[in-house]
């Protein structure tokens, strides 16, 4: 799901917007993202 910027927020439907929030607020310069969980989640 692509991130919707229709309000005053953004908002995503998953964790994988998260790379796509940062990729564009860094302007193409985020570095390598990782996903991370709690050790109850593993």
């Amino acid at each position: 799901m692509a991130i919707d910027k229709s309000g005053g927020y953004w908002y995503g439907g998953s964790s994988d917007d998260i790379k796509e929030f940062l990729v564009e607020y860094s302007e193409g310069t985020a570095g390598k993202l990782k996903e991370v969980k709690c050790g109850n989640c593993l």
